[in-house]
């Protein structure tokens, strides 16, 4: 499956989260998307979403998803995880669009990691 992450930054706000992991798969008709952040700010981060947009082959929006990530406040240096099943009818669907938001606020910034770890497989 095509991914393809909006990383949208706020002018001058400074990334408080890395996205270091994130794989997809379809097995038995259900998909699966995988990943994980890590917080690389001072400070706790709290109540982060991914965002996750769903596109037919003609690129147009099948569906918008807010997943929540496994932990609710990530303190510096931790780590987050998140997780999305689709099961059932997946023809049509060609891609993904990932994002980060903080509940009640606005796109969160995030680094792309994804490249620097030498233990990833994606591209």
């Amino acid at each position: 499956m095509a991914a393809h992450l909006e990383n949208r930054h706020g002018g001058t706000e400074h990334e408080k989260i890395a996205l270091l992991y994130l794989t997809d798969e379809l097995t038995n008709d259900t998909f699966r998307i995988r990943g994980v952040i890590r917080n690389i700010a001072a400070s706790p981060v709290e109540q982060i979403d991914a965002i996750v947009r769903l596109y037919s082959r003609e690129r147009a929006l099948l569906e918008t998803v807010v997943v929540r990530l496994d932990k609710n406040v990530i303190e510096p240096n931790d780590f987050a995880r998140l997780e999305l099943t689709i099961p059932g009818h997946t023809e049509g669907f060609a891609g993904y669009a990932v994002e980060f938001k903080q509940r009640g606020g606005g796109v969160l910034p995030y680094k792309d990691m994804r490249r620097q770890n030498p233990h990833n497989s994606d591209s």
